[in-house]
Parts: structure tokens; sequence; C-alpha cells
């Protein structure tokens, strides 16, 4: 999500040991476009606007990693983007999700509700940067049943 130049994905493929994952680059519509550039380096991406679903079957994604995704320019709310993401990932998968520690605090209050194991932490900027990183893991919560007599 907001992939820039596919460097995570970069990342994933020079990776010692290596993992064999498969990584989707996925481009705002309304951002810059660096498509070219991710096709380049001999990545896969695609245009999407996070306002809609994603044209993939619920349940699809083991991690989404979401890199400034919240605080770039579009006409959604949080919770609809977060919506998606829970519709998309695994139960037992991981979100990833860096941006600002105000931003991170509203996704934090949402992602308690969809009952997510959440862990905040700092970047590579140290305790005191701009951007910190909230480590998602949806779980296999369902609501309880109530018994009836």
């Amino acid at each position: 999500m907001n992939a820039g130049y596919g460097g995570f994905a970069a990342a994933i493929i020079l990776a010692k040991p290596s993992v064999p994952w498969w990584v989707l680059n996925v481009i705002l519509i309304d951002g810059p476009d660096r498509l070219a550039v991710i096709f380049d380096r001999g990545l896969i991406g695609v245009y999407h606007d996070w306002c809609t679903a994603l044209d993939a079957y619920p349940r699809t994604f083991d991690m989404i990693h979401a890199s400034r995704l919240f605080s770039a320019e579009h006409k959604c709310q949080i919770i609809d983007i977060l919506l998606e993401m829970d519709r998309l990932l695994r139960p037992g998968g991981f979100a990833l999700i860096r941006d600002g520690k105000e931003i991170l605090q509203q996704i934090k209050i949402i992602a308690d509700l969809f009952h997510w194991k959440m862990t905040l932490d700092n970047t590579e900027s140290g305790p005191m940067g701009y951007d910190k990183v909230l480590y998602c893991q949806k779980t296999f919560w369902r609501p309880k049943v109530g018994t009836h007599a």
C-alpha cells in the first residue's frame, strides 16, 4: 500500500536467507506515478484507490505493509482503509503500518475494535522522530455466542 519505488519488495527479494514471498506493489492513483520505476526494477505493481475495494478475494494476504498511506492525500477515512485491510488479511496475518505518531494513535483505536494485537515501535529516526511503526496481527477473534435457555 503506497509502495513508493518498490523498496520494500526489493528488500524482500535481496533478503538473505531468501524468503519465498510474492509482493504486490500498490501505487496510489492520486500519488506520484512511480509504477514505471517498479516495473523497471523487475517488480509487479498496480494502481489503486484505497477508498475502494481491491479486486482480490477476502483473506488473500499474509502481510500488508502500508508506508505513509494514511497521511497521504485521499478522499476516504482511516476506517475505510482499515476495513479493507482487515478484509484482505488472513487471520494470523500482519499489517505493518509506518506513519506519524498522531495518525497511528487514531489507527490503534480502530484496530483495537477489530481485536488486532498491536505494538508501536520507533523507526530508524529514533524515539524523537516523526515516523513510528505499528505492528499489527489479525487475530482469530469471533464474537461469543450467548446461550439461550
